[in-house]
């Protein structure tokens, strides 16, 4: 079935429409999903809510390309979903790293590790000095 034809289908509010959609674009909305998500699940719970969003969209948009417009419908909700699950799959990691960035940056910690700087060789500055690592991650930061 042909695009605009496939549009026509949405404008009537025909529920074909859904269906063609899925057998047209089906394996080219999972390609996108499965670009960002993690599990099947939610590349399954993605396409099927494109699907819905396609049919909230196309009539109001009538776009000129529906490959497109289903496309970015599904990298979209495909986005929405990952920031959903990203504090869950990503928290405990990056809770852990602020705390030793933390141990690092307060105060009084005491260097325990070392970096090597290279700075310009004088009398008074031996060729290399070590540098607490937290003022190398600063260091780093700033450049």
């Amino acid at each position: 079935m042909l695009y605009h034809e496939i549009i026509a289908l949405y404008e009537q509010r025909n529920l074909q429409a859904i269906t063609q959609s899925e057998q047209q674009f089906g394996a080219y909305c999972r390609l996108i999903a499965r670009s960002l998500l993690r599990n099947e699940q939610d590349v399954d719970a993605c396409v099927s809510d494109t699907w819905t969003r396609a049919w909230e969209t196309v009539v109001l948009e009538s776009p000129a390309n529906l490959k497109l417009h289903i496309g970015k419908l599904t990298r979209s909700l495909a986005i929405e979903r990952l920031a959903e699950c990203a504090p869950d799959a990503y928290g405990e990691q990056v809770s852990a790293v602020l705390a030793e960035l933390g141990e690092i940056a307060s105060p009084n910690a005491q260097p325990c590790i070392t970096s090597t700087i290279p700075q310009q060789p004088n009398r008074n500055n031996p060729p290399t000095a070590r540098v607490p690592l937290a003022d190398v991650f600063l260091l780093q930061l700033c450049l």
